[in-house]
């Protein structure tokens, strides 16, 4: 399929550069962790990324505020400035531009792996040894795989590219892919021995996205890989690149999208695109980030869209590096996956960016054995394949925050067998509890939760409402089933600032029994 997008992706954001990881070309054990990516979280001077009104002219309103049309892609727009004023300042104004319905900085984004160094070592291997890895038997692949292995389905990597003459992955790439970084259709992997970005490090995220489509490829080995280049050799791209490229891969027809990239910043760019892609019906798998952290949010695997996928060891304990959250979705091995690797090589790697791809297989493996059912189904059945794992004692002070457990095929199996029809899963709750109306907020109105699965409105609800760097800023309560309502102020009733909020609900009592109910987002205007 062509891409000829004609809107903004029914919700990627943040241009700039993406930093990712150093590898290391090493057969013993990487060095210790350089300094992390300067700047990974700040924005792009001078950018800006909006997105009009229907019926408005992006050209009038640049032409206003003084900017330039750098990129668009359907109703969304990357402007830039001559400088002559602070960013924040034309912030200010094109968010008080009613033409527009919403403006924000263009942040910069990078893989997991920018701000602790991705480990890898490049090993002598062969197919038969990555096929036979110990990680096949820990997860039981074997077993799925006598029922089955993918086909039929189509996993977008969005990524650095992929070499497909590597042996292990030749036969397993499909045609249609894309490269937004040079804009032609042969998205490979590429390393030209320069350090483009000035960091201090040459080709550091060459070959990320080949392992990332081994590790695919190794879980479900009759799933098509989708290679789609947003990342360069060093890492760096443009969100508009990302978002392109999410955009691309949903008309394209994927039917899981690996994102082992993110950020410590909300993006409504990406929010809008990795939306549209779930509302299409693609699972969107996500890495949660390499922080050792739970704050802030990892994005976009705090979305609600995504699946997010934290790191654990081969004792199926929390790797130190990965991130969790109670937004993780679930776990998977991320510590010394051997993958193929650039130049038909073989290379073991560490990161969250080497366990979500073995959700996306996982995920490509219930939708081939379940494909007349809805991405809901998919989803429960993709969550409810694992084991737990946060009840082992060094997981203790992860508890809630390692999703489901890690995956696993015996009960991936005993989750597809127990999703047999749309109509047993449209008896249950529905997979979205609550919302917020309205969202955006504007200023002075109030905004209102509502509650939408039978059962839901019997509960007792909480929430709390958090800001960017993770302070509650407000909590708000509502007993049997009452209506919660938030009119954009603190505690201490002092309005909040414009910007992305978490709103982070859980709910006791009621038909549900306890739950926690994902992470909602917030816009406040």
């Amino acid at each position: 399929m062509r891409y000829s997008p004609t809107s903004c992706p029914s919700p990627v954001l943040l241009a700039g550069t993406l930093a990712t990881a150093a590898l290391f070309g090493l057969s013993g054990t990487a060095s210790a962790d350089p300094e992390p990516f300067a700047d990974a979280s700040s924005w792009i001077p001078r950018h800006f990324q909006v997105e009009i009104a229907q019926g408005q002219d992006i050209e009038q309103i640049a032409s206003d505020h003084g900017l330039a049309i750098e990129e668009s892609l359907g109703s969304c727009h990357l402007l830039v400035s001559n400088g002559e004023i602070e960013d924040v300042e034309y912030l200010d104004d094109l968010v008080a531009d009613a033409r527009l319905d919403w403006a924000e900085l263009a942040y910069r984004q990078h893989t997991p792996e920018s701000t602790r160094q991705m480990v890898v070592a490049v090993v002598g291997a062969t197919v038969d040894e990555f096929a036979t890895q110990d990680v096949y038997n820990h997860l039981g692949l074997g077993l799925l795989h006598s029922h089955t292995l993918g086909a039929g389905t189509v996993v977008a990597v969005i990524d650095t590219g992929v070499d497909v003459k590597h042996p292990a992955l030749s036969e397993h790439i499909v045609a249609g892919g894309y490269d937004f970084i040079a804009n032609d259709a042969s998205p490979w992997e590429t390393s030209n021995n320069v350090d483009d970005d000035e960091d201090g490090l040459v080709d550091e995220a060459a070959g990320h996205g080949t392992m990332v489509a081994g590790i695919i490829s190794l879980v479900a080995p009759e799933a098509g890989i989708l290679p789609i280049r947003a990342l360069d050799d060093d890492g760096n791209g443009t969100a508009f690149g990302v978002a392109r490229a999410i955009n691309y891969a949903t008309e394209a027809g994927a039917d899981v999208i690996n994102l082992s990239l993110g950020l410590p910043e909300f993006s409504m760019v990406i929010e809008r695109a990795v939306q549209h892609a779930r509302e299409s019906g693609v699972i969107v798998i996500a890495a949660a980030g390499n922080d050792g952290t739970d704050e802030p949010p990892y994005f976009p695997a705090s979305s609600t869209a995504t699946l997010s996928v934290a790191s654990l060891g081969s004792a199926d304990i929390k790797s130190d590096f990965s991130n969790y959250d109670e937004t993780v979705s679930l776990s998977a091995p991320g510590e010394r996956i051997l993958a193929p690797y650039i130049n038909g090589e073989w290379a073991v790697g560490s990161g969250t960016s080497f366990a979500a791809p073995f959700i996306a297989g996982q995920a490509a493996l219930v939708l081939s054995a379940l494909p007349s059912l809805g991405t809901d189904a998919h989803e429960a059945a993709v969550r409810g394949g694992t084991v737990r794992v946060d009840q082992l004692i060094d997981n203790i002070p992860y508890q809630g925050m390692l999703g489901s457990g890690r995956f696993d095929g015996q009960r991936t199996l005993d989750a597809i067998d127990g999703q047999t029809s749309e109509l047993a899963l449209a008896e249950g709750p529905s997979r979205e509890l609550a919302r917020w109306t309205p969202n955006p907020l504007p200023n002075g109105r109030i905004a209102v939760l509502e509650l939408l699965a039978p059962g839901v409105e019997t509960a007792d609800v909480s929430v709390a409402i958090v800001d960017a760097s993770g302070r509650v800023v407000r909590t708000l309560s509502a007993p049997n089933g009452q209506q919660i309502e938030w009119d954009g102020t603190t505690d201490l009733g002092d309005r909040v600032p414009a910007g992305m909020y978490f709103a982070r609900l859980s709910m006791s009592g009621g038909d549900l029994g306890p739950s926690r109910v994902p992470t909602r987002v917030l816009v406040v205007d």
